[in-house]
């Protein structure tokens, strides 16, 4: 008789387990692997659409540090630093010479533009780059578009 060497008869052993526990497995008990994620079903009607409000303004209350509306010398403070970044003016501005030969000049927050996104009468999103104060205000006080009924046909 051959001697057997320990890596056959291991080998062996976990052959004979595997198909013992496939064997007498009781079907019963649920699968190692769970099904499949499907999501769920729902039929619901699309709510209506329901447009936001333009140009919301929050602050920090200064005592509480809670949020909410700002005070008159908050929102003045923010028209102020509005008006500043929309500034094309260049008076006051340094230009400054660097050691290495190139040139820095502080826009002080000046050159700036306001990204602003809406919703067209489409339903569609549309975006634009305002660079003008009045341009602003009259992109933020126009009437927003009719909301979209559900139709039933």
């Amino acid at each position: 008789m051959t001697p057997v060497s320990p890596r056959a008869r291991l080998a062996a052993v976990a052959l004979l387990t595997a198909i013992a526990t496939t064997a007498f497995a009781d079907p019963t008990v649920p699968a190692l692997r769970p099904a499949p994620w499907k999501p769920p079903v729902t039929a619901s009607r699309p709510q209506p659409f329901l447009p936001g409000v333009a140009g919301m303004i929050v602050a920090l209350d200064p005592e509480s540090g809670e949020m909410g509306l700002p005070t008159a010398r908050q929102a003045e403070a923010l028209m102020r630093s509005e008006e500043n970044m929309l500034s094309r003016s260049t008076e006051g501005l340094q230009v400054q010479y660097l050691p290495s030969g190139a040139v820095m000049l502080d826009l002080q927050g000046r050159f700036q533009e306001f990204s602003v996104a809406r919703i067209g009468a489409d339903g569609r999103i549309v975006f634009d780059c305002l660079s003008d104060l009045n341009a602003v205000r009259s992109t933020l006080r126009a009437p927003l578009p009719r909301p979209a009924v559900w139709e039933d046909r």
